[in-house]
C-alpha cells in the first residue's frame, strides 16, 4: 500500500499514558489527553509541541472534541460528565458552565455518574453531548433498587450549555458517536443492532438488526451516513451497509477517513488496522504503535495523516489507570489512487 512512518513517536513528555486523540479542523495541530488529566497540542508538521498544556480536570480525559472554526477545545472526563472548554489560542478555560446544574437538567433523579458518551459542537457553536445515566454504586445503599436505578435503554441528549433539561433517547445504548455536528448520532440498540437517529427530530434514520450486537466496544460514524461497530469478542467490524469483515484482532477504537473510504482500527497490543470500505479487504500490513493497549486512533480532516496511540479502553473504575503508553504515532497516507 504505501503508508509511510515519519518522525519518531511523539511523547507526551508529562508521563501519562494516552487516552484520547483529535485532529484541529485545518490539521495542524493534534490535540493528545493523558493520564495527567492535561490536553497537550502537537504541530503536526513539525512534531513538536506547541504552546503550554491545557489543565483545568481532575480526572483521566475520555474523549475531544474541536469547534468548527479550531477556536475551542472539549475536553470530557471518564466518568461523572464533567467537561472543560478552552479557549486554544489563549491557552486558558473559557470558564463557562451549564445555564443550571447538570442534575436539576437530568431527566431522572437517584445518585448517577452520567458519562459523556459522545459530544460534538454543532454549526452554531453549541456542544451537544450524548450522556449515558449510569448509577454511582458508590452511593447507592441498594444498587438493584429499581428506584434508584436509571433506565439501561436510553441516552440523554442535550445542550452542554444550555439550561433546558435533557432530552431522552429511546431505545439507545452505550456505544455512541456523533456526525454532522452533532445531527446524526449512531447508537447501539438495547435490542441488538444499532440505529442511526436524526437528533433534532429524535427519529431513527436507519436501524441494523440482521445480527445481534454483544459486547460493543466502539462505533464510528461516516460522512456519508455510514456506520461501523467493533466487537470486543469473536472479533470483526461490521460495516452497514453491508459489509463485515475480519479485523487484527478485537478493535475497541474506529475512525473513518473524511472520504469514508478507509476504516482505521485500534487493536489489543498495539495494532493498528487499515480497512477498504469498499471492498473489506485490509489495506497493507498492520501498523504498530509502542503502547499495551488498543490505541486510539484518529485521521486528520485533510486525509494526508493518521495517529495512533494510548489506550481507547475505559478503565473499569475511575482510580484505575489505562493499559497504555505515552506515545503517539503518526503516518503520512498516500493519495486514494495510490493505494
Amino acid at each position: 500500500m504505501g503508508v509511510d512512518l515519519w518522525g519518531r513517536p511523539l511523547r507526551t513528555e508529562l508521563g501519562g499514558d494516552v487516552t484520547a486523540l483529535a485532529f484541529a479542523p485545518d490539521g495542524a495541530t493534534l490535540a493528545v489527553a493523558d493520564t495527567t488529566h492535561d490536553v497537550q497540542l502537537w504541530d503536526v508538521a513539525a512534531g513538536r509541541r506547541a504552546g503550554r498544556p491545557l489543565t483545568g480536570l481532575d480526572a483521566g480525559v475520555g474523549r475531544l472534541a474541536w469547534s468548527g472554526d479550531g477556536r475551542l477545545l472539549a475536553a470530557s472526563v471518564w466518568w461523572d460528565g464533567e467537561i472543560e472548554v478552552w479557549d486554544v489560542a489563549a491557552g486558558v478555560s473559557t470558564g463557562r458552565r451549564p445555564a443550571a446544574p447538570l442534575r436539576e437538567r437530568w431527566p431522572a433523579g437517584g445518585e448517577l455518574m452520567c458519562p459523556v458518551e459522545a459530544m460534538a459542537f454543532d454549526a452554531g457553536g453549541a456542544l451537544r453531548v450524548a450522556l449515558q445515566p449510569t448509577p454511582d454504586y458508590g452511593t447507592l445503599e441498594d444498587e438493584d433498587d429499581p428506584f434508584t436505578r436509571p433506565p439501561e435503554d436510553e441516552l440523554w441528549l442535550g445542550d452542554w450549555y444550555g439550561g433546558d433539561a435533557f432530552e431522552v433517547l429511546r431505545p439507545a445504548g452505550e456505544v455512541a458517536a456523533f456526525g454532522t455536528g452533532g445531527r446524526l448520532l449512531a447508537a447501539r440498540d438495547p435490542e441488538g443492532g444499532m440505529r442511526l437517529w436524526d437528533t433534532a427530530a429524535r427519529q431513527t434514520l436507519a436501524r441494523w438488526a440482521d445480527e445481534p450486537l454483544r459486547n460493543l466496544t466502539a462505533v464510528a460514524l461516516a460522512p456519508d451516513g455510514r456506520v461501523a461497530a467493533c466487537r470486543s469478542s469473536g472479533g470483526g467490524v461490521l460495516l452497514w451497509e453491508p459489509l463485515r469483515f475480519e479485523t487484527p484482532g478485537p478493535a475497541h477504537a474506529a475512525a473513518f477517513s473524511p472520504d469514508g473510504a478507509l476504516l482505521a482500527l485500534g487493536c489489543p497490543g498495539g495494532v493498528v488496522g487499515l480497512l477498504d470500505t469498499a471492498t473489506g479487504r485490509a489495506v497493507g500490513a498492520p501498523l504498530a504503535v509502542p503502547t499495551r493497549g488498543a490505541p486510539c486512533v484518529a485521521f486528520s480532516p485533510d486525509g494526508r495523516f493518521l495517529a495512533a496511540g494510548g489506550s481507547a479502553v475505559v478503565p473499569l473504575y475511575p482510580d484505575e489507570p489505562p493499559a497504555g503508553g505515552d506515545a503517539v504515532v503518526l503516518w503520512t497516507l498516500p493519495p486514494a489512487g495510490d493505494r
